[in-house]
């Protein structure tokens, strides 16, 4: 990451927008200085970029909610916008924090709100990413490392320079694991450990399963006897153990064998002896059936007279019902010949009612013309009168408004008369004693406001009761207020009686309205003009309309009565012909009369049940005779046995075969729990046998890589310290240059407790005394020297290890002041040598001999009302 331009507004003691730091003009490689006062805002410069970047400070000593200048305006933005390259592309990332700010919408009480914090990052290709953790969790994306990365290689802040120097071992590591990504060799030992413990845990799970086994192993006594006592004389992993259930097994297996045998031919002959036991029971059975289908049969034939007499009514009530279909149809010409008589009675009836009706609404419908011109004068009338109404209320309150502006009017212009005259005469009392005013601020030697004199040998007296100038201006303006007043109150007085007037105007001419609209409804005749008074208009045009209907009505019925009397007539002449059909099919089926044949017919439904009483009898006659017979047939062929003594031998049998069945059940019980011991514990051993084996190699790799070796070493810690030495090889480099030769870092190889695993602890060899001693025992400015050697080596180890990230810019923040003049050549030689090779350097200082030596610089200016900078490139 290399930044290009930097913009800051509101921000620390900067109060408003600054112009852009444009990092191009100071040289895309070489050193640059930041320098100014102490408090005037040069690490707030490092601040800026680191929070552009990331949304936190440089230093862990200043918090991001504290950043908005005391200095800006309530109006002015906080933010910080940075533009930087990263890998030949350009980005950029504007910035703010949360802070109060005034509402947009202005209150009367300048009320604040909460800006929230924001960031947008505008990639290459023009696209942009909203949000704060958004933009954070890209930019870490882009650059790989984080917050504590980026402040450990490229921005080594004030207060924290040393912090790597002198940070114990665990720190380190935690540093080094996130910059070289050795989290890789920590899961390693992580997954080695538990898989250990894992392969450890089912060793032993499958061991107790074995004993678990065993224990609730359930045969019969005399074989559980036999495994315990083996296993109490050998043990449960004794070689004996698996043979011994396996040769149980094979005899068990034998036996089985003999006793399947016994027992099949014990079920062969039951099978057999069940046979004859059916056969026997089965002839018994038709026996006894054949005795009770003969007295059903005997008691059938005792019904046969009557089922001949049912047939015999039953053929006489068929040919009744052939006569029945013209019975049917005489009743419904009857039928019909009878409703059309009910509905031309009823249909006079209804005639005879509408014409009376008709009758008694006469009057009403020749008046009703007049009438509903009646109704509509009356409600004109109605009308009129409610507006005069309403014109002579609004002219009475008029009115009385007008009188009360008149005596408001009187008031206001007696109270501006007297008000213009006290003023006036004010007026006239100060220009007559204006002279004297004048007078008594005048001093001897000092020259006359009016002539210039600078000798005032007779001044005039000032008067008695001559206002000042600031009580004219008063009496002034009250009169000015005064007249003011007055014309309003004019203003609304012409107004209120311009209205009053025109209300007047109306209601003139609302009476003269209602006045005519009177004497043309007393021109009606007296029953049209008084009938509104005792009748509503609904009721009317409800009457108007039903009169109107009845006429029609009246129309359609005697259409009505008229087809309903031909109608009448036509159904009686079809009802004489099918009185002839009837009378003539009675006689042609031997029918006497109507009585004979009513007496013969018989309902569908009872015709019905009586042929199906008649079908079934038939029926079931037949059906026993043929049963009957095939008995017989059947019992010819059939051999006599007695079933009581047939089913005495197949009880014997099924007892001899229930007693090998149990013996059979109780030889596969032992027989099958012998298997399942067996099989389970010989898949368990081999099982226990495997996972041991595996758990001796993995046991030994958990060993190695998790500090049980000789050296007690872990494998993540020989790792970094692997890049450790690297980065002190890089460091001594830089080192050698700024100490003359005289200083080399190497890594504590012994530590106190006697352990390695955690040697990431330094030591200084210091040639001129030839020992080696702690990092801690150098000054102030050897400090400075080495914590800045050791940064300028792991950013180089960092790069050369650590694919996509790139150091571009290192910015340093004091710590020069604690160096002598040799020391601070030497650390600016290889600052410098450090900047040629592409990389850009900025330092905060007020070391005067800094400020000779760089040329390009960023001067920060402290004011009373903020700060502000310039750039000075030669």
């Amino acid at each position: 990451m290399k930044p290009i331009t930097l913009t800051i507004c509101g921000w620390g003691p900067y109060r408003d927008e600054q112009p852009p730091i444009d990092f191009e003009a100071l040289g895309s490689r070489g050193l640059f200085l930041i320098t100014g006062a102490t408090g005037a805002g040069k690490t707030t410069i490092f601040d800026a970029v680191t929070y552009a970047l990331y949304g936190d400070l440089s230093g862990k000593t200043r918090e991001k909610g504290s950043v908005r200048s005391d200095f800006a305006a309530p109006s002015t933005k906080t933010y910080v916008e940075l533009v930087m390259e990263h890998g030949g592309k350009r980005y950029r990332i504007r910035r703010n924090p949360e802070y109060m700010r005034p509402r947009k919408r202005q209150s009367k009480n300048g009320e604040l709100t909460k800006e929230k914090e924001n960031a947008y990052l505008t990639m290459p290709d023009g696209s942009c990413i909203e949000g704060s953790s958004e933009v954070t969790a890209r930019i870490r994306e882009l650059l790989k490392v984080d917050i504590n990365q980026f402040r450990q290689l490229s921005m080594i802040a004030q207060g924290e320079f040393t912090r790597l120097l002198t940070a114990p071992s665990s720190e380190k590591s935690k540093i080094f694991r996130e910059i070289f990504d050795t989290k890789l060799y920590e899961r390693l030992e992580a997954k080695l450990k538990n898989s250990s413990a894992e392969l450890y845990r089912q060793v032993m799970e499958y061991r107790h399963r074995m004993e678990e086994e065993v224990s609730v192993f359930s045969p019969d006594e005399e074989l559980k006897a036999e495994v315990e006592a083996l296993v109490a004389e050998a043990g449960i992993y004794s070689e004996r153990l698996l043979p011994f259930l396996k040769e149980k097994i094979s005899v068990f297996l034998s036996e089985e064998k003999r006793l399947h045998s016994e027992e099949k031919k014990a079920e062969e002959e039951i099978e057999e002896l069940a046979g004859i036991v059916k056969e026997a029971e089965q002839t018994k059975a038709l026996m006894e059936q054949l005795a009770k289908e003969r007295e059903k049969q005997k008691s059938l034939a005792e019904r046969e007279p009557d089922y001949r007499q049912m047939e015999e009514r039953l053929q006489r009530a068929g040919e009744a019902a052939a006569v029945r279909e013209y019975e049917l149809l005489l009743q419904n010409r009857e039928e019909q010949r009878k409703t059309c008589e009910k509905k031309l009675q009823l249909s006079e009836r209804e005639l005879e009612g509408l014409l009376q009706k008709q009758e008694e609404q006469r009057t009403l419908v020749e008046l009703a013309e007049q009438i509903a011109e009646a109704f509509d004068m009356k409600e004109r009338c109605e009308e009129a009168e409610r507006l005069r109404q309403e014109k002579e209320t609004a002219l009475r309150e008029k009115k009385q408004e007008f009188g009360a502006l008149q005596v408001r009017y009187e008031k206001a212009e007696k109270e501006a008369e007297a008000s213009i005259h006290d003023y006036e005469n004010a007026e006239r009392r100060y220009r007559h004693g204006i002279a004297g005013i004048l007078a008594q601020d005048l001093k001897e030697g000092e020259p006359c406001p009016v002539c210039g004199a600078l000798s005032h040998p007779c001044r005039q007296e000032r008067e008695q009761g001559v206002p000042t100038e600031e009580e004219l201006k008063e009496k002034k303006l009250l009169s000015e207020k005064k007249r003011q007043e007055l014309l309003k109150i004019h203003g609304e007085t012409r107004a209120c009686r311009e209205a009053r007037d025109l209300l007047d105007r109306e209601a003139e001419k609302s009476r003269r309205m209602q006045q005519e609209l009177t004497e043309k409804m007393q021109e009606l005749p007296a029953e049209i003009r008084e009938y509104p008074d005792f009748h509503k208009r609904s009721d009317f045009e409800k009457q108007r309309k039903e009169a109107e209907e009845i006429c029609l009505r009246i129309s359609e019925k005697k259409k009505t009565k008229e087809a309903l009397r031909q109608e009448r007539q036509v159904l009686l002449e079809k009802e004489g012909l099918a009185r002839g059909n009837f009378r003539d099919e009675l006689q042609k089926a031997g029918f006497t009369g109507e009585e004979e044949y009513r007496a013969a017919f018989l309902p569908e439904q009872k015709r019905k049940e009586e042929q199906e009483a008649v079908r079934d009898y038939r029926q079931r006659c037949y059906a026993k005779e043929h049963l009957i017979h095939h008995l017989e047939e059947e019992l010819k062929v059939r051999e006599q046995r007695n079933p009581a003594e047939e089913q005495q031998k197949l009880a014997e049998i099924r007892k001899k075969k229930d007693s090998l069945t149990e013996a059979g059940s109780r030889l596969w019980k032992n027989r099958n729990e012998t298997e399942k011991l067996y099989h389970s514990l010989k898949e368990k051993k081999e099982k226990s046998t495997a996972l041991s084996e595996k758990y001796g190699i993995i046991k030994d790799l958990d060993d190695a890589v998790n500090g049980n070796n000789k050296k007690r070493l872990v494998l993540e810690q020989y790792v970094l310290a692997a890049y450790f030495e690297e980065i002190l090889k890089a460091a001594n480099l830089r080192l050698a240059m700024m100490s003359g030769g005289r200083y080399t870092l190497y890594r504590t190889k012994e530590v106190t407790d006697g352990r390695s695993k955690d040697s990431l602890d330094m030591e200084v060899l210091d040639y001129y005394t030839g020992r080696y001693r702690s990092v801690k025992t150098l000054s102030g400015g050897e400090t400075f020297k080495v914590s800045l050697s050791l940064a300028l080596g792991m950013s180089d180890v960092v790069q050369a290890y650590s694919g996509g990230i790139q150091v571009d810019a290192l910015f340093i923040d004091e710590g020069f002041g604690s160096l002598d003049q040799e020391s601070l050549e030497q650390a600016c030689q290889t600052l410098m040598s450090l900047a040629e090779s592409d990389r850009m350097i900025g330092i905060i200082s007020h070391v005067p001999l800094l400020s000779e030596k760089i040329e390009n610089q960023i001067q920060v200016k402290k004011t009373s009302t903020g700060s502000t900078y310039q750039l000075v490139v030669f």
